[in-house]
């Protein structure tokens, strides 16, 4: 009897590791990084960003994935209320936004953060319904500047980049949007290379 119950013990401890190595194969990969921490969204690695880190996309993001507002808004977001630079690259990865999400990437400043200062790199963001991207800052005075290098910005029905209150400064980038591609309001657009429709 004591053998049976000691390799019953066995089969049942050789069924739990295999779980849980099953588990742990099937486990999500990390949405972005910061250096060697993994982050499961990326709301939450921009969250997390430190001035002057970069946050590297391990997968594509699926905005309906992504949230803010304690789960009431649906997409990717920064929302500063301190002045703060960082840089996020893509990877050669694609933020989609789809019918849940009003803006693929969206980057809104309160009037009292000061100056931020943030870059993407080297990816897509890709908007089927809303804005592509949106850039907001409450205060002109020290407005949001945005960097885009390597990046292509579009959306299927409406504008590629909306600007309010805040520098665009386009490195290199693709931007188009359904009327217009850039739509500006008491904001600066610098390029060195762009196209656009």
């Amino acid at each position: 009897m004591k053998k049976i119950v000691q390799r019953l013990a066995a089969a049942v401890l050789s069924g739990c590791t295999i779980w849980s190595m099953a588990a742990g194969a099937f486990a999500a990969s990390p949405a972005a990084s910061i250096g060697s921490t993994a982050y499961p969204t990326l709301n939450a690695a921009i969250a997390a960003a430190k001035n002057g880190e970069t946050i590297v996309l391990q997968s594509d993001i699926d905005s309906v994935k992504e949230t803010y507002y304690v789960g009431v808004g649906k997409g990717a977001a920064y929302f500063g209320s301190t002045a703060k630079s960082f840089t996020i690259d893509l990877n050669k990865h694609t933020i989609r936004a789809g019918a849940e999400s009003q803006t693929g990437l969206l980057i809104a400043v309160n009037s009292q953060a000061g100056a931020c200062a943030i870059t993407l790199k080297n990816g897509t963001i890709d908007s089927t319904r809303g804005t592509g991207m949106e850039i907001r800052d409450d205060n002109p005075a020290t407005p949001t500047t945005v960097t885009l290098d390597n990046v292509t910005v579009k959306s299927a029905d409406d504008t590629g980049i909306q600007c309010v209150s805040s520098k665009l400064e386009i490195q290199s980038a693709v931007v188009t949007g359904q009327g217009n591609a850039i739509y500006a309001e008491d904001s600066s657009i610098h390029s060195k290379r762009q196209h656009g429709k």
